[in-house]
């Protein structure tokens, strides 16, 4: 090859070059990183929103839930064997409760029953144990339901928070549970039973207690246990 040669093949190259400006890498991969980087923050936003909605979503996903699948029958037991039953067709529930309980004449929309063995004089006209079906005309949800039938005696005012409530499991059954005065010889404590969107209410009127002994417990309180009992025995009939 010439001089002539060689010497034309360079002005061929570098009128090439001069004819296609270089491109660095980082500006050929801007663009990628642009798209990778827009594409990940897209996904993270997915996944916010995915979890906000669950974690917003979840207790009342598990309120509803807990009552759905209870046996339908529940074994019966020397202890209970002549026990009474209590059946609401309507609504689709059923529990049983001892002999020594009576029960009370109240409004249509209750049930009362009064401990036959406790012959102290009570500090109020309510019976013993009161259970009904809360009615949600306005389909609120079921935990703003149960905080507006919840008062704290003496003040009268609503609990703040769901979270004052104890989900607690009875049995086979899962009650939210919430003790709402110890004051003037009067333990109250209502337990909630869920089962889709009704809600049930076991309230519970001990009386009289020895509230201002240091020693009493009220989670020891024989009514309570007794109505623990009762609470065993509740079940879905539909």
């Amino acid at each position: 090859m010439t001089k002539e040669d060689n010497k034309e093949i360079e002005n061929t190259v570098s009128e090439l070059l001069e004819k296609e400006p270089q491109t660095s890498y980082l500006t050929k991969s801007k663009p990628l990183k642009l798209i990778a980087f827009f594409f990940l923050a897209l996904v993270l936003i997915l996944v916010g929103v995915v979890l906000g909605l669950k974690i917003a979503d979840k207790f009342e996903k598990e309120v509803v839930e807990d009552n759905l699948s209870i046996p339908t029958g529940v074994p019966s037991t020397d202890d209970t064997a002549n026990w009474k039953t209590y059946t609401n067709e309507k609504d689709g529930i059923q529990f049983q409760y001892p002999e020594k309980f009576r029960r009370m004449d109240a409004p249509k929309e209750y049930f009362g029953l009064i401990d036959t063995t406790n012959k102290k004089p009570r500090v109020t006209s309510m019976a013993d144990i009161v259970f009904r079906k809360i009615e949600n005309p306005k389909k609120t949800s079921v935990e703003k339901l149960i905080m507006e039938n919840t008062f704290f005696d003496g003040s009268g005012l609503n609990p703040k928070s769901f979270s004052e409530y104890k989900k607690e499991k009875i049995e086979n059954n899962y009650f939210y549970t919430i003790d709402t005065g110890l004051f003037e010889g009067l333990l109250s404590s209502q337990y909630y039973f869920i089962r889709n969107s009704d809600v049930f209410l076991f309230d519970m009127y001990s009386s009289p207690v020895d509230w201002t002994n240091p020693d009493y417990n009220p989670q020891e309180d024989l009514l309570r246990k007794d109505l623990k009992l009762i609470l065993k025995t509740v079940r879905i009939t539909d």
